[in-house]
């Protein structure tokens, strides 16, 4: 723990606003951009395990050295390679999320639509209008669970 940093960071976006007054007095916006704000937080407390930095929170924010994605780290580089890597998982999820809602309304545009009001799996039993004993609806959402792995598992 000799040379550890006084500072950790972190990267984050924010979307700016861009626009002009008018003659009339009137805002007009004109769009957005995005910038990248680095973020520099003091280390509070160093452990064996870590250290616990201020991010303005009470008590701070405790950040190991064993964890993998920190939410901080020690180094702006270090910071800037683990903002490239969220925004490359973000990426991939919203893209994910899009490719979703295109097959959707692909299928609701080519009139794939059911006319009747129905579950495409089996509702279980404890939500079919019928008031079983808490104890009762635990066992039959565990039977039910249990049963849609197996019918899942064999295929």
């Amino acid at each position: 723990m000799a040379d550890a940093p006084t500072s950790y960071f972190r990267y984050d976006e924010v979307l700016i606003g861009e626009g002009y007054t008018d003659q009339c007095g009137e805002y007009v916006r004109t769009g957005s951009r995005v910038k990248l704000q680095l973020h520099e937080y003091r280390v509070l407390k160093e452990t064996p395990r870590g250290v616990r930095i201020d991010d303005y929170s009470d008590g701070g924010r405790f950040i190991s050295r064993d964890w993998h994605k920190q939410w901080a780290c020690p180094t702006v580089e270090e910071a800037r390679q683990s903002y490239i890597a969220r925004k490359r998982r973000q990426v991939r999820i919203l893209e994910a999320r899009l490719a979703t809602a295109r097959e959707a309304m692909g299928l609701a545009e080519l009139g794939h639509c059911p006319t009747e009001v129905g579950w495409l799996v089996p509702r279980p039993p404890w939500a079919r209008g019928s008031d079983p004993s808490a104890q009762a609806a635990k066992d039959a959402a565990r039977s039910f669970e249990l049963k849609a792995l197996q019918d899942w598992a064999s295929g």
